[in-house]
């Protein structure tokens, strides 16, 4: 090869270097990966209905049995399976052995969390905020399906002021997944009964810097902290990923986040 041809030859790789890393190229083929991830996603989706594996009842985890009405879902695919946030799983099901009055999710989306949690509290009332009036409707739905309607309350987006003014019993829990606004809704002093609640909180430090360290001062007197960091899936526990190529599994559970993201359990000292 000629001088010339590998100075030209170099230089097209350092431009394509350049390319892609100049941030409007960066999210162009971000938006492509995810595009043909979700496009992966409805093609493993329909072959498994048809095979008669996939359906709208939850097979594994704290939240077994819960059904789902037809139509989209955020990462459905992994709740009907099971594997959604898998590294919540014990947490999820010591809670759901505590006789809460009250669970107040935020950020419910179609009510996995809040219909869940009501499905397997008996005594508790869930109240479901989410902004998205689709999603609402699902939760209503979802609520409606598996019998706990009169139990849950879908609300619309919460704020400062919506949270203080509800009524709640003596045992409150709070699930909280909200896009980085977690810095503005949870403040004990904002919200007092925040003071002797537990809180189960995903932590989006890339999209609010320094809101994890905030949390943290905020409960340090009234709780006790438990990080609970993102984990891998223990793959034996979903026998149905088996049917499917490597990749189309990375497509499947892979809940689509953009960073490595980790949980906050918060424990009132009683």
């Amino acid at each position: 090869m000629s001088a010339a041809r590998k100075c030209l030859k170099r230089w097209l790789a350092d431009a394509a270097t350049g390319l892609l890393g100049c941030a409007p190229a960066g999210r162009i083929f971000d938006w492509l990966a995810w595009q043909r991830r979700r496009a992966v996603r409805r093609q493993v989706e329909a072959r498994l209905r048809a095979a008669g594996q996939y359906g709208d009842v939850v097979s594994f985890g704290p939240f077994k049995g819960l059904q789902y009405p037809p139509g989209w879902a955020d990462s459905r695919f992994e709740k009907i399976i099971g594997a959604y946030e898998a590294e919540l799983h014990p947490v999820v099901e010591a809670l759901c052995a505590t006789p809460y009055t009250d669970i107040v999710n935020i950020g419910a989306a179609e009510g996995y969390y809040a219909v869940g949690m009501a499905r397997r509290i008996p005594a508790a009332t869930a109240h479901a905020f989410e902004m998205e009036e689709g999603r609402r409707q699902m939760c209503r739905a979802m609520a409606e399906l598996n019998g706990v309607a009169e139990r849950v309350r879908v609300l619309g987006a919460a704020t400062v002021a919506a949270l203080r003014e509800l009524q709640l019993g003596p045992r409150v829990l709070v699930l909280c997944d909200c896009e980085g606004a977690e810095r503005e809704l949870l403040h004990p002093q904002a919200v007092p009964w925040l003071q002797r609640a537990e809180v189960l909180v995903e932590v989006h430090e890339f999209m609010a810097p320094g809101v994890s360290e905030l949390l943290r001062q905020r409960f340090a007197g009234t709780h006790q902290l438990q990080v609970i960091p993102m984990a891998g899936l223990v793959y034996a526990n979903y026998p149905l990923l088996r049917q499917l190529t490597l990749a189309e599994i990375h497509a499947m559970v892979g809940e689509e986040r953009a960073r490595l993201m980790e949980w906050f359990s918060f424990t009132a000292r009683r």
